[in-house]
């Protein structure tokens, strides 16, 4: 499994653009407004997968809205249970301003990183 970090900050136009280029399956678990660590990565029993942990009190309130429950630590999409595809996590990745082209283009591609 492999699991990498990147800070940040959803707003408007982003989630804008997420929406207009992935499924509902995906779309309706991401978040529209906040600042979050967004954790994204590859497991061999689950495939590709994003995490959404809140890292500021706009994003508290949406974890709550999105998971229906306080209790809740993050938001969870995945290729099994959510059809998350290499394409919508590539384009993830490039609307939330990650550094790495090669983690990019892997899961454009959809080959694990």
């Amino acid at each position: 499994m492999t699991r990498y970090n990147l800070y940040t900050k959803i707003d408007e136009s982003i989630y804008k653009n997420i929406y207009e280029n992935c499924r509902h399956e995906v779309t309706k678990k991401i978040p529209t407004k906040g600042e979050w660590n967004f954790v994204y990565g590859f497991d061999y029993y689950c495939g590709f997968f994003v995490q959404f942990f809140p890292t500021d009190e706009l994003a508290e309130f949406e974890l709550e809205d999105i998971n229906g429950f306080k209790e809740s630590e993050c938001i969870n999409i995945d290729s099994i249970f959510d059809s998350l595809s290499g394409a919508e996590l590539g384009y993830m990745l490039t609307q939330f301003g990650c550094g790495n082209q090669e983690h990019i283009d892997m899961a454009y591609l959809d080959l694990s990183f």
